[in-house]
C-alpha cells in the first residue's frame, strides 16, 4: 500500500507542476526512466536531469539539443 500512496502523491505533484522541467522531473520519478520531450522537428524542449547516465546517445542528445532522425521513433495509433 505504501508504494501506491507514494505513486499517488507523485502523480499529484506531476499534475500540479508549474513548469515543464518540473513536470518532466516528476514524470521521470514516476516512471523510473529518463524522459525527453521534443517538438515535431526532434528539437529537445526538455529533458530529465540524468547526471549519472553516461550513455553516448543520451549525452549527444543533451549536447546537441536534438534527437537524430535515425534515433527518433514515431508511433502511430490506429483505431
Amino acid at each position: 500500500m505504501g508504494e501506491t500512496v507514494s505513486r499517488i502523491a507523485m502523480m499529484h505533484k506531476l499534475f500540479h507542476a508549474k513548469t515543464l522541467p518540473e513536470m518532466i522531473g516528476y514524470g521521470r520519478d514516476l516512471v523510473g526512466n529518463p524522459i525527453i520531450l521534443t517538438d515535431l522537428a526532434h528539437q529537445v524542449l526538455c529533458m530529465s536531469e540524468e547526471p549519472d547516465l553516461k550513455d553516448p546517445k543520451w549525452m549527444e542528445i543533451a549536447r546537441k539539443h536534438c534527437v537524430p532522425v535515425n534515433q527518433a521513433v514515431a508511433r502511430v495509433h490506429r483505431r
